[in-house]
């Protein structure tokens, strides 16, 4: 099991160090800004952040005769964490087309902007799975793999279409519940993804499913507002990789959420249990912490 304790973080650093992709040079004038601005640092992505750790976690569960050593784990989801922020670009495109940017809104009478995001959406789409392919893993697992993406991007297909349809007012961040659903479909996929690349049991992804999907919910419902005006989401990712200060940790302060806020919160706990009780798990180890962490530190009263 790598180390990545706030003592050591050197490894899970270069893991959440975000690639060149010298190849976006080849698009169009008009839609290559657009895949590159809507690429997330992997150090502030709360889905990278999810992968990464649901990899590192769930490659203690998983039997050893099928999961990377500790050297080859950072080269195992080095493709699957660039996927899920290529993933995450397409999300956001998607969201933009469909609620607007602050310049570009499903509304817009500018046709060729919104055609630039869509394409740029697709290629996006496209190369997260270009980079699954990319993992050095097993023929059967690269399937399994693509069975975890393609199911992911049939979801959030679906959030879309509901999105498109719904006739829900959007809450105080601009988003609908179909909205929101897919954020936190991708934020599932995510983990799910990065537990599979590592051969992790069934239970135990599971867990990691549920814990991802409940967290992002609770993260997309937050308010971006704190003392610190820190998204939560950049805050929660920077708690999973461990980058937070020393002193930065949850001491038992009140938290402050709305009651979905913390209806979501209690569904990630009661997953931690179950990640637990489905064996293998270290509820002591670093990376545990740091799982738990989160869902008490984005939330606190600073």
């Amino acid at each position: 099991m790598i180390d990545v304790s706030e003592h050591s973080i050197d490894q899970h650093r270069r893991i959440a160090h975000p690639n060149t992709h010298s190849r976006w040079s080849e698009l169009a004038p008009s839609v290559q800004p657009l895949v590159t601005k809507s690429i997330p640092a992997r150090a502030e992505s709360f889905p990278a952040a999810l992968c990464t750790i649901a990899g590192e976690i769930g490659s203690d569960a998983a039997d050893e005769y099928v999961r990377p050593t500790n050297d080859d784990l950072e080269d195992v989801l080095e493709p699957v964490v660039t996927a899920v922020t290529l993933l995450e670009g397409y999300v956001t495109l998607r969201l933009a087309v469909l609620y607007g940017d602050g310049k570009t809104t499903a509304d817009t009478s500018n046709t060729s902007d919104r055609d630039a995001m869509l394409l740029a959406s697709d290629y996006l789409h496209a190369g997260s799975y270009a980079a699954v392919a990319e993992t050095p893993v097993s023929d059967q697992r690269r399937l399994e793999l693509y069975r975890v993406s393609i199911g992911g991007s049939s979801d959030l297909s679906h959030r879309f279409l509901g999105a498109t349809d719904s006739a829900g007012a959007p809450n105080e961040d601009g988003d609908t519940v179909d909205a929101l659903e897919a954020r936190a479909s991708l934020a599932e996929t995510a983990g799910v993804i990065g537990a599979t690349a590592v051969g992790t049991p069934t239970e135990t992804r599971t867990a990691l499913r549920r814990y991802s999907h409940a967290m992002m919910s609770a993260l997309a419902r937050h308010s971006a507002a704190t003392a610190a005006d820190v998204d939560p989401q950049t805050r929660a990712a920077r708690v999973l990789f461990g980058t937070t200060q020393r002193g930065n940790v949850y001491d038992g302060a009140e938290t402050n959420g709305s009651p979905a806020v913390e209806d979501a919160l209690e569904a990630a706990r009661e997953a931690l249990g179950t990640l637990v009780d489905s064996g293998g798990i270290d509820a002591t180890s670093p990376a545990f912490t740091r799982l738990e962490r989160a869902t008490h530190l984005p939330f606190h009263r600073d």
